[in-house]
């Protein structure tokens, strides 16, 4: 049983990853880079399918024509076929040479593929190497195990772990205010959630990231986070330029 919770809990994590973070490319197995050979839609076949249609709406409009000359034909003048015929001769070669044009199109759709490499069209784009497709995903997979661990710090306080790791998520897109505390620190002010409970199970994990003293970019400014209510709103802001 404990084994079959760990896989559970792995399946669970590739698809979180996968939603998220957007790494497919490495959740299946044996897994290879893209190339520039794969094969993608024959635009060719597109434009004659189109012209196919075409042709056979005009054919069946001429025949609709012809129909109509028939069902309104005064017998008085031409009660024979051939007679009919005569009368509409022009109209009977449009015809024809509408079915000359149609066969040659539907012949030529038969012997195009539908699918053809990217290269042939021109459509070849530019992949990542595996090095750094490979750096990409690393870079990926460790934002999803930081939001990990920081959703089972959040749940500590919050005692709900079934919903947990949603309400945390969302906690990500608190919109809040940047400014100067000092000249190597930026204080971060964060709307206070409307839930009590949650803003009660946040205000520790911001304390606990303060007291570890995280920093923008590595060597950065220092970061302080804390929580404020929506209408104080700092009347110092942090610009652009300060932050580069």
């Amino acid at each position: 049983m404990h084994c079959l919770r760990l896989r559970w809990r792995q399946e669970n994590s590739f698809k979180f990853l996968s939603e998220h973070y957007a790494i497919d490319p490495i959740v299946p197995y044996g897994a290879e880079p893209e190339t520039q050979d794969r094969l993608v839609p024959n635009p060719k076949r597109k434009a004659l399918q189109q012209q196919v249609r075409a042709g056979r709406q005009r054919l069946q409009g001429l025949q609709a024509q012809l129909g109509g000359a028939l069902d309104h034909n005064p017998e008085s003048r031409r009660p024979t076929v051939p007679g009919l015929k005569i009368a509409h001769a022009r109209l009977r070669r449009e015809i024809a040479q509408q079915r000359q044009v149609l066969a040659r199109l539907e012949n030529r759709l038969r012997h195009t593929p539908g699918r053809i490499s990217a290269a042939q069209v021109d459509r070849t784009r530019t992949l990542l190497r595996e090095d750094r497709r490979l750096v990409v995903n690393a870079l990926k997979i460790a934002a999803g195990n930081a939001e990990s661990m920081l959703a089972l710090r959040f749940d500590q306080p919050y005692q709900r772990p079934q919903d947990a790791r949603s309400v945390f998520r969302a906690l990500l897109q608190l919109p809040g205010h940047v400014t100067t505390a000092a000249p190597n620190r930026l204080e971060v002010r964060l709307h206070r959630p409307d839930s009590e409970k949650v803003a009660r199970a946040l205000e520790p994990l911001l304390a606990d990231l303060n007291r570890e003293q995280p920093r923008l970019l590595g060597n950065g400014p220092i970061l302080t986070f804390g929580l404020s209510d929506v209408n104080d709103v700092n009347t110092n802001p942090l610009t652009t330029d300060q932050l580069s």
